[in-house]
């Protein structure tokens, strides 16, 4: 069975990205666990609720979720997250992040974007103030429009292999995938064909961000490949996939690329 993971600290603003991930579970018939790290020991009653959440939108469904909170042994709970989420070894992970300025983010990387550079998982992050893609309403999901910028040919590969899995998750039957390939001559990967999907090719030349920036405007989600900090351009600044999740209307799948 699947496993997606939501690393939470039950803040008021994390409501949309378990909402995304609640959608997700119930779209994949996946398990679904809350994780969370701290020795308050009230903390488990304000955990997240699956089931509530389920109910508000009209099913009571046999969705598996499950709460855990990790043992914070560790000075660092994000530390003690990770381990628990290692042990956990989901297949994905939801999370929401706050935008912070560039002497934070060299003192200490977000608690969402420290656990997608750490852990070798597709990572959904969701910044508090975007919309997504699930209505928390009723808890449907637009996938109609994807973006996926193109990369090296590794890079490509994986970001069209995860693009077209989340989608599969999600169970979208229309679709527009749009390819930006930025500058690079790098070959278009190779595309999963469904009933209802349209793989769309465009080649611009523009610096990164400013490209994304501008055609990220109506997707729904943007799916990057990463390598995470490979520089120390990349912690002052962030990577460019955190750079784009910084600019974005849109939730970011981080795919990271060995």
């Amino acid at each position: 069975m699947t496993t997606i993971a939501h690393p939470t600290n039950a803040s008021s603003d994390e409501h949309l990205a378990f909402a995304h991930a609640t959608a997700l579970a119930r779209r994949a018939g996946a398990r679904l666990v809350s994780v969370h790290a701290g020795d308050d020991p009230s903390f488990a009653a304000r955990m997240p609720d699956a089931g509530a959440l389920l109910s508000r939108w009209g099913d009571d469904g046999g969705l598996t979720y499950e709460r855990l909170v990790a043992d914070c042994c560790l000075e660092d709970t994000s530390d003690a997250v990770l381990d628990a989420l290692r042990g956990l070894a989901p297949d994905l992970i939801v999370a929401a992040t706050h935008d912070r300025g560039p002497i934070a983010r060299i003192l200490h990387e977000s608690y969402a974007e420290g656990i997608a550079n750490n852990l070798r998982v597709p990572s959904l992050l969701l910044r508090t103030d975007v919309k997504g893609f699930v209505d928390e309403a009723s808890g449907s999901i637009d996938l109609r429009r994807v973006l996926v910028p193109i990369g090296d040919a590794e890079e490509a590969a994986q970001a069209v292999e995860r693009a077209a899995w989340i989608l599969d998750m999600a169970g979208v039957e229309q679709a527009e995938i749009h390819l930006l390939r930025v500058g690079a001559p790098t070959e278009w990967p190779e595309t999963p064909e469904r009933p209802g999907w349209t793989w769309i090719r465009r080649t611009v030349d523009a610096p990164l961000e400013a490209a994304l920036a501008k055609e990220a405007e109506g997707v729904s989600l943007v799916v990057m490949a990463t390598r995470g900090h490979d520089s120390v351009g990349d912690v002052i600044a962030g990577s460019h996939t955190e750079r784009v999740l910084r600019s974005s209307r849109c939730p970011v799948l981080s795919v990271p690329v060995a």
